[in-house]
């Protein structure tokens, strides 16, 4: 998983209790425009406050909605990032379009290994929201052109309607409404399908640090 360390200041129950959990940037705005001129100083203020807090640093880094910009790649080796997952090599209009980019992982540059999201053949992007959204039929036809490392994207309004559900603009609040309260329920059946088709599990970190060398 993926935290915004700006949650570590609220020191919630068990928070200290994180293993294996990678960064988000500090304030993780959703706003493109502003994380794209602060994206550099966003990976160095997450990794100063995870190590601050953990006595370590981050092994791992995902920017919000898939945003990167060339510079990325060397900010992320500059703040000790051994890999990123934040390509979705597909399209989402308006935000990024990454359908020449592999669906395999792969070595940027600065010597960062980019483990990008899971992307079928025809470069659509199996996540717990589009699963929800289209449903098993559409996606049982296509999980076999996924690639060998699969990485599922989830949030937790995956699994809980958040209380901003209401705020939202009502054609998000129909995308949103399908299968909204069976998040678990399609997770446990993408996982079994997977599992049926050979794959096993694995931390993000492990991937990186042990199957990606």
């Amino acid at each position: 998983g993926f935290v915004v360390t700006k949650l570590l200041d609220k020191k919630l129950p068990g928070i200290n209790k994180f293993r294996d959990i990678e960064l988000h940037p500090h304030s993780h705005t959703h706003k493109t425009k502003t994380y794209r001129l602060e994206s550099a100083k966003e990976m160095a203020r997450c990794q100063e406050e995870w190590s601050k807090h953990f006595g370590t640093s981050a092994t791992g880094y995902r920017a919000p909605q898939g945003v990167m910009t060339d510079s990325d790649p060397d900010a992320l080796a500059q703040n000790g990032f051994i890999f990123n997952a934040s390509i979705f090599p597909a399209r989402r209009r308006g935000v990024f379009d990454y359908r020449d980019l592999p669906r395999e992982p792969w070595l940027w540059n600065s010597g960062v290994k980019e483990i990008p999201f899971a992307a079928t053949e025809d470069r659509s992007r199996l996540t717990l929201s589009t699963l929800k959204l289209l449903g098993k039929g559409y996606w049982k036809k296509k999980i076999d052109t996924l690639p060998n490392i699969v990485v599922i994207d989830t949030h937790l309004h995956d699994f809980a309607t958040p209380t901003a559900f209401n705020a939202l603009p009502i054609p998000l609040r129909i995308a949103y409404s399908r299968n909204k309260q069976k998040g678990y329920v399609l997770l446990d059946w993408l996982i079994g399908e997977l599992k049926q088709r050979g794959y096993t599990f694995d931390t993000m970190n492990t991937v990186a640090t042990q199957h990606l060398r």
